[in-house]
C-alpha cells in the first residue's frame, strides 16, 4: 500500500490583505506554504485580481509551491440568496466579459 500524507497538498482558497477579510501578505502564505510542504495554492481574493502582479512576483522565489490563479465572486441566484463561488483557473489577461463581472 502507499504511504499517503494524512493532509491535503493544497490550499485552494486563501484571502490575503487584498480582500476585506484578511490581513496577512502574499508572502506569508508562499511562506507557509512551503512550512507545511503544500504543492499548490489559490489565492483567490474578493471580487478582483488586482493582486496578481505581488503574488506572480513572491511566487517566483517559491518555485516549489505552484501558485493557481482565482478570485472569490458573490453571485445572487434567482431565489435572491447570495453564494460565493471560487473561481480558479482565470486566464490572463481577463477577457473583457469576465472584467465585467468585477464591475457589477
Amino acid at each position: 500500500m502507499l504511504s499517503m500524507p494524512t493532509y491535503a497538498t493544497y490550499d485552494l482558497h486563501l484571502h490575503t490583505h487584498w480582500s476585506y477579510d484578511a490581513c496577512a501578505p502574499v508572502e506569508y502564505y508562499f511562506r507557509r506554504a512551503r512550512e507545511l510542504k503544500l504543492r499548490r495554492i489559490a489565492i483567490t481574493e474578493h471580487f478582483t485580481m488586482d493582486s496578481l502582479p505581488d503574488i506572480l512576483e513572491v511566487a517566483q522565489s517559491c518555485p516549489e509551491v505552484k501558485f493557481i490563479r482565482g478570485t472569490e465572486l458573490t453571485v445572487r441566484t434567482p431565489m435572491g440568496y447570495s453564494v460565493d463561488l471560487v473561481c480558479l483557473g482565470m486566464p490572463i489577461p481577463i477577457p473583457p466579459e469576465v472584467e465585467q463581472v468585477f464591475e457589477r
